[in-house]
């Protein structure tokens, strides 16, 4: 006996509901997010738009948002597959209301909102409070690595700049094989244009070499070599002045007084300056300081798991209900110096939404202790770890700690506060989780410092949104 199958008929018609909004179920996120994107504010988005009937009409900027939003929300942020998606996905035509923004208007939209990106993290904020899910009496934070739109190999020490500049200078003809050698082949985080284009190589490459010196304090080998240089300009020109002065005596038949014309101290100062060059060369390769060139803002970092990456620090704070509050990015791979930074970007959405009430407590894993942190006057309090978990608690005795942890550890000794204290890895932690595994967003699709903040903000109030969505 044959076995039995359901019918496959593709030449089945259908009579398909005449609203495309029907063909998704009541409650789909897709419905949530049109009806959010009315709510919201969404002047700014509007604010660049010509009021003028010339030109083609452009997508309207509350549907782009609509989309952006949902995107996201997906963790698709390819504007390519958005734009694929609008043409195969029912959910996303909706959206986007059977019209089909290409990649491009999509790129450019969300290039040329970073301010207004960051107003809708607030709204996102000011909406979950509406439902009562921000409540500030506890807060977390906490700081994720994310990947840059970057590679590892894409970083360049100072010498090897240096060299690449020297070889654009000195031989022309060599460039292409020295650019091969540095750069390699097309890895999909191709270099910038104006590194990839021969006629602009030369000026990038020497604003890279700015930018690396910047990172490291050369102001005391900038004074040596400024003092050698105008050491050198006097030798020259106390040569030049009694060469002169010879000649001219010479001139009148005389024989000059004055010792022989010597070139010797003039050599002398070259050699001072040549090797005062030598030694800011050494203190920037000894510096173990590189620059990316695909992303010169990104900074080498170490993962969860110990393994190098290119990247930003990411850093949040949390409430119980896991709402995002602040959503701001580092350079620095150590969180301890973010700890302010954080908490007063707290307190700017608070504000910025109206909110009245103060942070009434900060929880902080081990990353953000440094005794400055502890002793510095700061409001709100703070309950920081100043060791590993398990060890909480115990008295690490004075020789290791300062006067702040140990004032910190008493605090710990108090059982209250080591079981709010347990609440941080429930509050903070599963947030980055939230958006690195299920939303498989793990690095940023935006280079430099300022359009990946952007685009973490737009990660965190999409975040925010899902909350909401699933609170409702």
């Amino acid at each position: 006996m044959a076995p039995r199958y359901i019918p496959v008929d593709r030449d089945q018609q259908f009579l398909l509901p005449p609203d495309l909004r029907d063909w998704l179920a009541e409650g789909h996120l897709a419905h949530y997010v049109i009806d959010i994107v009315e709510a919201l504010d969404t002047k700014a988005f509007h604010a660049d738009r010509k009021n003028d009937e010339t030109g083609r009409p452009a997508h309207d900027p509350d549907m782009l948002l609509a989309l952006l939003i949902y995107s996201y929300a997906l963790g698709v942020r390819s504007s390519r597959e958005i734009e694929s998606r609008c043409l195969t996905d029912v959910a996303f035509r909706v959206l986007s209301a059977n019209t089909f923004p290409d990649h491009s208007t999509i790129a450019r939209f969300r290039q040329r909102h970073d301010e207004a990106i960051k107003e809708l993290f607030f709204q996102s904020v000011a909406l979950c409070a509406k439902a009562g899910m921000v409540k500030v009496g506890v807060i977390a934070i906490d700081g994720t690595k994310m990947k840059a739109s970057a590679s590892l190999d894409s970083n360049r020490k100072w010498r090897h700049l240096r060299r690449a500049l020297d070889d654009i200078v000195d031989d022309a003809g060599d460039v292409d094989a020295e650019e091969d050698r540095l750069y390699g082949q097309a890895r999909g985080d191709e270099l910038p244009e104006e590194l990839a284009d021969p006629a602009t190589r030369k000026a990038a490459i020497k604003q890279s070499l700015g930018e690396l010196e910047d990172r490291i304090d050369m102001d005391f080998e900038d004074r040596r070599i400024a003092k050698r240089e105008g050491d050198l300009k006097s030798a020259q020109a106390k040569v030049d002045q009694r060469t002169e002065r010879h000649r001219a005596i010479r001139e009148q038949g005389k024989v000059p007084r004055e010792k022989p014309v010597t070139r010797d101290h003039v050599g002398k100062a070259k050699a001072r300056l040549a090797q005062a060059h030598e030694l800011k060369a050494a203190k920037l390769n000894a510096a173990n300081t590189s620059i990316n060139l695909t992303d010169s803002d990104s900074r080498i970092m170490r993962d969860a798991k110990g393994g190098a990456l290119q990247g930003y620090n990411a850093q949040v704070s949390a409430t119980e209900s896991q709402v995002i509050l602040a959503a701001e990015l580092h350079l620095n791979a150590t969180d301890y110096e973010a700890l302010h930074p954080i908490i007063n970007a707290t307190r700017t959405t608070l504000q910025s939404i109206g909110y009245k009430d103060g942070i009434g407590l900060v929880l902080a894993d081990a990353g953000y202790y440094s005794e400055e942190n502890l002793t510095q006057d700061s409001s709100p309090d703070l309950l920081i770890a100043t060791t590993k978990a398990r060890n909480i608690g115990a008295s690490p005795g004075p020789k290791r700690y300062g006067q702040g942890a140990l004032a910190m550890q008493d605090k710990f000794k108090i059982e209250s506060n080591r079981k709010t204290y347990k609440k941080r890895s429930v509050m903070v932690e599963p947030v980055f989780g939230q958006i690195k595994s299920p939303r498989n967003i793990r690095s940023f699709t935006r280079r430099g410092k300022d359009a990946a903040a952007a685009e973490w903000k737009l990660i965190c109030a999409t975040h925010n949104l899902l909350k909401h969505f699933r609170h409702a």
